[in-house]
């Protein structure tokens, strides 16, 4: 689900006969597609400041009630209430058809990959409700692949302590991980990756 553009790289579909693998070899993007070539960036004023049109953009991406009180002064441009992606939907319930779908491909690649043993393993901008909750997708995925013999790699805890502090684990901007995050999540590995094998040792 989500942001996954089909026709630019390799995906996977679940048929009668299993995984099936699309898009492979990807081709070529169309003419005027390269991203690495830099286009000119022009930053429109707002009432003539280049200050508030930065300013209007920011609390648009990260603090939406700051933005609509600075519009109702003229010093913003107003943002709108987007209804949640397709990312977004798996933390609702109860949930859509395409989520358990979803959740099917899911299961079917985590097995794939466990028999290969090459497995690795945003609320306010939508005004979501109690229907929307962040451990929706984390209990699904804890359920699937403890059914699956799969150790679960979780720094729920550690990510929550963190945003109690000053050392936040996610961008404000986009809701990612960001350093502290990932350092995070990197030393939650260490204690499960030693048991894992000190359990294939025991065998």
């Amino acid at each position: 689900m989500g942001n996954t553009q089909r026709e630019l790289k390799p995906w996977f579909s679940l048929g009668a006969a299993g995984l099936e693998l699309h898009n492979v070899p990807v081709p070529p993007p169309p003419p005027g597609a390269d991203r690495s070539v830099s286009k000119p960036f022009r930053l429109l004023p707002l009432r003539g400041s280049v200050a508030l049109r930065l300013i209007s953009n920011r609390t648009a991406a990260g603090n939406l009630r700051l933005n609509h009180w600075m519009a109702d002064l003229g010093l913003a441009e107003r943002a709108e209430i987007e209804d949640p992606p397709r990312e977004l939907w798996p933390f609702r319930q109860p949930a859509d058809p395409a989520v358990g779908e979803a959740w099917t491909l899911t299961e079917a690649l985590f097995t794939a990959l466990r028999d290969t043993r090459a497995w690795q393993l945003t609320a306010e901008r939508f005004r979501m409700g109690r229907r929307w909750q962040a451990h929706y997708v984390r209990d699904r995925l804890a359920q699937v692949v403890r059914e699956l013999g799969i150790e679960l790699v979780d720094p729920t805890h550690a990510f929550r302590a963190a945003e109690t502090s000053r050392a936040k684990a996610y961008s404000r901007l986009d809701g990612h991980w960001n350093a502290t995050g990932h350092r995070l999540a990197a030393q939650s590995l260490p204690p499960v990756a030693l048991e894992a094998l000190r359990t294939r040792s025991a065998r």
